[in-house]
């Protein structure tokens, strides 16, 4: 879950735990780490083989997370507005990840949700006691303080109509 990461980000971990900031490392390509330490358990093969003992993925993405909630950081901002404004289809893992991405480039984003929460089946299909609801809403709550704006009980049953409106430049 972390191969983005890579050697030298698993060793920027250590300037978390004595006080320092690469959580940004993490966010760039993963806006929910702490969704991700939830459920990741594997080692990246390209670290594997230079740790004295086992890491745990799950723990330390899930340790950042836990971190970035409770100190409040702020994910990392990105391009200037670009004056276009980007329609994201679901709430869910996908909708999340690409309304991160497409407001960290500079486009306004809002997210059509058909149902009555955000996270789709991190909601839904993820246990409670695995991804505690509180920090699944945290997690959601973060992304629309970059500037997403998600609408609840939306569904979108013709997108092409949708497109027609105008209202959306993609």
């Amino acid at each position: 879950a972390l191969k983005f990461l890579g050697t030298i980000g698993f060793r920027r971990v250590g300037a978390v735990a004595r006080g320092g900031e690469p959580y940004d490392t993490i966010d760039v390509s993963a806006p929910t780490a702490i969704v991700v330490g939830s459920e990741s358990h594997g080692i990246p093969p390209d670290v594997a083989g230079e740790l004295d003992a086992a890491v745990s993925i799950h723990a330390v993405e899930r340790f950042l997370g836990d971190r970035a909630l409770a100190e409040g950081w702020p994910l990392p901002l990105g391009a200037p507005a670009s004056g276009k404004r980007v329609l994201v289809v679901g709430a869910g893992p996908c909708g999340l990840a690409a309304a991160y991405h497409l407001t960290r480039l500079g486009h306004a984003v809002e997210i059509h949700e058909a149902g009555p929460v955000a996270g789709g089946m991190l909601h839904f299909g993820i246990p409670a006691y695995r991804l505690p609801r509180a920090e699944l809403a945290a997690e959601v709550a973060r992304i629309e303080r970059l500037g997403a704006r998600i609408l609840l009980d939306r569904k979108v049953a013709d997108l092409a109509a949708v497109r027609e409106a105008g209202e959306f430049d993609a």
